[in-house]
């Protein structure tokens, strides 16, 4: 619909109110027009008080469980802050159709009073009309008064669907999922739009209609007021990603999963009830995976042998900071960039291959360049401790002590074993800086590949399990190995 039709359709109806005066007349008119915007008044404060009904969380889980829907949802509702943005949202989207709906229904029982209070008094309004039969401008103002009225009412709903439609499909155009529907653009850009920055629409929302909307469409969630309009975007730019995401070739492990989890933390910015969803799910998801169960048909996330106490440590951190949105944020930019780098570096499509994923975690930059992300957040951190412990594994299992590997590593044993002996009067950070200098010559030599950070870690746990004994041998470092190995 566009600005001229808009425009032309409420003129006609004003002028048929105002024709409809003439058979009328001033008395009935008058107490037609006060009951009329009486009605409205009457419908705005109903309205409010069905939507404060409506919104409340215990209501609304009430409702879900009478409609039985499945126990994981009701899991979920048994977030406040979730239920509470839920059942707003639902609310919200409804209430301008109620609005419209009770003004409907007050003003037909007020039209059957206004009958029979006129046929009651028809013939003191008669002469009410006598007299005041010059003031025909009176009558005729009294009538569109009321057609206003009516129509203020009836462009609520226009408005605040309107206005939703718009930001919906901005986002849509904006993430190029319309690309295949270009007859959809054409008719947002030649209706929807236009029927939102209409000059109609404008003039409503500028002389009273905007605040009756958002009263209407506004709500509540932990104390801070939310905007339908701006939740409404927020949910809608989630979604586009989302479907942008799943709709890819998802081949094993790709890029995909980095922009899934950095949309999602942009999304809790944008959106009350993203925030409140991506944190519930969150929350059930990763107490469900820590059991070894699944959650709303998403089973655990499986890394192999080597890295599953890494993935053990990062349900446990996600589980931790689910409930704190700030920091559930942080976690996911931080666990999208720890994903950046294993594709970077090649690792996760080596997760199934135990040998191939040692050599490739024990070198190559991969332990220096995780712990550098881990370490811009605190809550991360502690994972560092398993990152290296992955390293060490990736290293000890790549000898193969138990198999052919002893053989071909027997001069790197007997170095380490030779660096451990020399350095045993020496303080213990001598001791590290010369065992981790010795260590890294000594697999240099055997042709083995491992980074620093990998060697700095061994060089500490070597000590610990070794540095005390007084005489260190090949035999006793091939079982320091062999124990870290999987």
């Amino acid at each position: 619909m566009n600005d001229l039709a808009l425009f032309g359709i409420i003129t006609v109806y004003l002028l048929i109110c105002a024709a409809f005066g003439f058979a009328r007349g001033l008395a009935k008119s008058r107490i037609r027009c006060i009951t009329v915007a009486g009605c409205a008044v009457l419908s705005l404060v109903i309205t409010l008080i069905l939507k404060g009904n409506l919104s409340d969380a215990s209501t609304f889980q009430a409702m879900l469980t009478n409609f039985g829907v499945s126990s994981e949802m009701l899991a979920l509702m048994e977030s406040q802050v979730l239920a509470e943005t839920m059942s707003g949202l639902v609310s919200a989207l409804i209430m301008p159709i109620v609005f419209v709906l009770v003004f409907i229904v007050l003003c037909f029982l007020t039209w059957i009073v206004h009958l029979i209070v006129t046929l009651i008094l028809r013939q003191r309004l008669r002469a009410i009309n006598e007299r005041a039969r010059y003031k025909i401008l009176q009558t005729v103002l009294m009538n569109v008064l009321q057609g206003i009225v009516v129509v203020f009412v009836v462009l609520a709903p226009i408005n605040v669907y309107t206005q939703l439609g718009a930001v919906v499909m901005d986002e849509l155009k904006d993430s190029a999922l319309l690309e295949e529907t270009p007859d959809l653009v054409a008719m947002v850009d030649d209706y929807v739009d236009p029927a939102s920055d209409s000059f109609v629409m404008k003039a409503y929302r500028f002389t009273g209609g905007g605040p009756v909307c958002n009263a209407i469409t506004n709500f509540e969630v932990d104390g801070e007021r939310v905007r339908l309009n701006e939740e409404i975007g927020g949910l809608a730019t989630f979604a586009c990603h989302m479907t942008g995401i799943s709709s890819s070739d998802m081949n094993g492990y790709t890029d995909e999963e980095t922009k899934m989890l950095k949309a999602m933390a942009d999304s809790m910015d944008d959106s009350k009830f993203v925030a409140a969803l991506v944190s519930e799910m969150m929350y059930q998801a990763t107490d469900a995976w820590v059991d070894g169960k699944s959650f709303m048909g998403a089973s655990r996330p499986q890394a192999g042998e080597m890295m599953d106490p890494l993935f053990e440590q990062l349900f446990d951190i996600l589980h931790k900071d689910s409930r704190d949105t700030t920091a559930l944020k942080a976690d996911l930019y931080t666990l999208a960039d720890v994903f950046d780098v294993l594709i970077e570096k090649d690792v996760l499509s080596k997760a199934n291959d135990d040998n191939a994923l040692a050599n490739q975690l024990g070198s190559n930059g991969v332990v220096k360049d995780m712990t550098a992300v881990l370490e811009k957040n605190e809550n991360m951190k502690p994972l560092i401790r398993e990152i290296n412990n992955i390293g060490m594994r990736a290293i000890a299992t790549s000898l193969d002590l138990d198999g052919a590997g002893r053989e071909e590593h027997e001069e790197l044993l007997s170095d380490v074993a030779g660096s451990l002996n020399a350095t045993k009067y020496l303080s213990r950070e001598e001791r590290i800086d010369f065992i981790t200098d010795e260590v890294t010559a000594a697999f240099g030599k055997s042709t083995v590949a491992i980074d620093k950070e990998v060697v700095e870690s061994y060089s500490e746990m070597l000590l610990d399990d070794l540095g005390d004994k007084d005489h260190v041998t090949s035999d006793d470092v091939s079982e320091f190995f062999k124990d870290h190995s999987i």
